[in-house]
Protein backbone atom coordinates (compact mmCIF):
# COMPACT_ATOMS: atom_id res chain seq x y z
CA UNK A 1 0.00 0.00 0.00
CA UNK A 2 1.15 3.43 -0.88
CA UNK A 3 0.68 6.46 1.33
CA UNK A 4 -0.41 9.83 0.03
CA UNK A 5 2.61 12.07 0.26
CA UNK A 6 0.48 15.25 0.59
CA UNK A 7 -0.72 15.23 4.19
CA UNK A 8 -3.05 18.10 4.96
CA UNK A 9 -2.74 20.06 8.24
CA UNK A 10 -1.01 22.94 9.98
CA UNK A 11 2.63 23.09 10.84
CA UNK A 12 3.79 23.97 14.33
CA UNK A 13 5.04 27.37 13.14
CA UNK A 14 1.64 28.24 11.63
CA UNK A 15 -0.13 27.30 14.86
CA UNK A 16 2.24 29.42 16.94
CA UNK A 17 1.73 32.43 14.67
CA UNK A 18 -2.07 32.13 14.95
CA UNK A 19 -1.89 31.79 18.75
CA UNK A 20 0.37 34.86 18.98
CA UNK A 21 -2.05 36.92 16.85
CA UNK A 22 -5.03 35.84 18.97
CA UNK A 23 -3.12 36.74 22.15
CA UNK A 24 -2.25 40.19 20.79
CA UNK A 25 -5.86 40.90 19.79
CA UNK A 26 -7.12 39.72 23.19
CA UNK A 27 -4.75 42.05 25.05
CA UNK A 28 -5.88 45.02 22.92
CA UNK A 29 -9.53 44.23 23.69
CA UNK A 30 -8.83 43.95 27.43
CA UNK A 31 -7.07 47.32 27.53
CA UNK A 32 -10.00 48.95 25.71
CA UNK A 33 -12.45 47.28 28.08
CA UNK A 34 -10.64 48.64 31.16
CA UNK A 35 -10.80 52.17 29.74
CA UNK A 36 -14.51 51.76 29.07
CA UNK A 37 -15.07 50.55 32.64
CA UNK A 38 -13.25 53.58 34.08
CA UNK A 39 -15.35 55.91 31.92
CA UNK A 40 -18.51 54.16 33.10
CA UNK A 41 -17.51 54.59 36.76
CA UNK A 42 -16.77 58.29 36.11
CA UNK A 43 -20.22 58.67 34.55
CA UNK A 44 -21.75 57.09 37.63
CA UNK A 45 -19.82 59.49 39.88
CA UNK A 46 -21.10 62.50 37.91
CA UNK A 47 -24.63 61.13 38.13
CA UNK A 48 -24.25 60.55 41.89
CA UNK A 49 -23.08 64.12 42.45
CA UNK A 50 -25.98 65.44 40.40
CA UNK A 51 -28.45 63.45 42.53
CA UNK A 52 -26.85 64.68 45.76
CA UNK A 53 -26.97 68.26 44.46
CA UNK A 54 -30.69 67.92 43.73
CA UNK A 55 -31.29 66.49 47.21
CA UNK A 56 -29.27 69.32 48.78
CA UNK A 57 -31.32 71.92 46.93
CA UNK A 58 -34.56 70.24 48.01
CA UNK A 59 -33.28 70.28 51.60
CA UNK A 60 -32.37 73.98 51.36
CA UNK A 61 -35.74 74.79 49.84
CA UNK A 62 -37.46 73.24 52.86
CA UNK A 63 -35.06 74.84 55.39
CA UNK A 64 -35.03 78.57 54.61
CA UNK A 65 -32.14 78.29 52.14
CA UNK A 66 -29.77 76.53 54.55
CA UNK A 67 -27.98 73.29 53.77
CA UNK A 68 -27.54 70.49 56.33
CA UNK A 69 -26.04 71.86 59.59
CA UNK A 70 -22.41 71.16 60.36
CA UNK A 71 -20.27 70.73 63.42
CA UNK A 72 -17.09 72.35 62.08
CA UNK A 73 -16.73 75.13 59.52
CA UNK A 74 -14.32 74.67 56.62
CA UNK A 75 -12.84 71.85 54.55
CA UNK A 76 -13.90 69.02 56.79
CA UNK A 77 -15.12 65.69 55.47
CA UNK A 78 -15.99 64.11 58.81
CA UNK A 79 -19.67 64.93 58.44
CA UNK A 80 -20.27 63.10 55.13
CA UNK A 81 -22.05 60.22 56.82
CA UNK A 82 -22.85 61.93 60.12
CA UNK A 83 -24.61 64.92 58.51
CA UNK A 84 -25.73 64.09 54.98
CA UNK A 85 -27.21 60.65 55.56
CA UNK A 86 -29.52 61.73 58.42
CA UNK A 87 -30.38 65.06 56.82
CA UNK A 88 -31.06 63.86 53.28
CA UNK A 89 -32.26 60.29 53.80
CA UNK A 90 -34.34 60.79 56.92
CA UNK A 91 -35.88 63.91 55.43
CA UNK A 92 -36.87 61.94 52.32
CA UNK A 93 -34.79 64.05 49.92
CA UNK A 94 -32.81 61.06 48.64
CA UNK A 95 -33.50 57.36 49.11
CA UNK A 96 -29.88 56.31 49.55
CA UNK A 97 -26.73 58.43 49.72
CA UNK A 98 -24.40 57.18 46.97
CA UNK A 99 -20.77 56.26 47.51
CA UNK A 100 -17.80 56.01 45.15
CA UNK A 101 -18.04 52.90 42.91
CA UNK A 102 -14.51 51.75 43.76
CA UNK A 103 -14.27 53.50 47.14
CA UNK A 104 -10.82 54.73 46.10
CA UNK A 105 -11.49 58.38 46.81
CA UNK A 106 -14.68 58.71 48.87
CA UNK A 107 -17.00 61.58 48.14
CA UNK A 108 -16.49 64.58 50.37
CA UNK A 109 -18.82 67.29 51.64
CA UNK A 110 -17.26 70.69 52.27
CA UNK A 111 -19.36 73.42 53.74
CA UNK A 112 -19.13 77.13 54.26
CA UNK A 113 -21.05 79.12 56.85
CA UNK A 114 -20.75 81.96 59.30
CA UNK A 115 -21.82 79.58 62.04
CA UNK A 116 -22.28 75.82 62.29
CA UNK A 117 -26.08 75.92 62.32
CA UNK A 118 -26.59 77.77 59.03
CA UNK A 119 -24.59 76.29 56.17
CA UNK A 120 -25.06 78.67 53.26
CA UNK A 121 -22.62 77.07 50.81
CA UNK A 122 -21.23 73.65 50.09
CA UNK A 123 -18.91 71.79 47.75
CA UNK A 124 -19.24 68.13 46.82
CA UNK A 125 -15.82 66.69 46.00
CA UNK A 126 -14.63 63.47 44.45
CA UNK A 127 -11.95 62.21 42.13
CA UNK A 128 -12.43 60.92 38.62
CA UNK A 129 -10.34 58.05 37.26
CA UNK A 130 -9.82 59.58 33.84
CA UNK A 131 -7.45 62.56 33.80
CA UNK A 132 -9.68 64.51 31.48
CA UNK A 133 -11.20 67.84 32.33
CA UNK A 134 -14.92 67.20 32.80
CA UNK A 135 -17.63 69.54 31.70
CA UNK A 136 -19.13 72.25 33.90
CA UNK A 137 -19.99 72.72 36.73
CA UNK A 138 -16.49 71.60 37.82
CA UNK A 139 -15.17 74.17 40.31
CA UNK A 140 -11.47 74.88 39.85
CA UNK A 141 -9.13 76.73 42.11
CA UNK A 142 -6.59 76.56 44.88
CA UNK A 143 -7.94 77.63 47.28
CA UNK A 144 -11.59 77.54 46.34
CA UNK A 145 -13.19 80.92 47.02
CA UNK A 146 -14.82 81.00 50.44
CA UNK A 147 -13.46 77.64 51.56
CA UNK A 148 -10.02 78.49 52.95
CA UNK A 149 -7.44 75.90 52.00
CA UNK A 150 -9.76 73.54 50.12
CA UNK A 151 -8.21 72.42 46.82
CA UNK A 152 -10.29 71.52 43.77
CA UNK A 153 -7.75 71.30 40.94
CA UNK A 154 -7.92 68.44 38.39
CA UNK A 155 -8.28 65.50 38.55
CA UNK A 156 -10.42 66.36 41.59
CA UNK A 157 -13.96 67.22 40.56
CA UNK A 158 -15.97 69.64 42.70
CA UNK A 159 -19.55 70.87 42.45
CA UNK A 160 -20.73 74.05 44.12
CA UNK A 161 -24.25 75.50 43.86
Amino acid sequence: MFRNKKIKGFTLVELLVVIAIIGLLASIVLVSLNTARAKARDSRRLSDWHQITLAMELYADSNNGYYPPVTVIGCSVANWTNILIPALQTGGYISQLPFDPRNVSPYQYWYGANNTANATEYILKGQLEQNTTPVAPDVEGNPVTGFGTCVCDDPVYCIQP
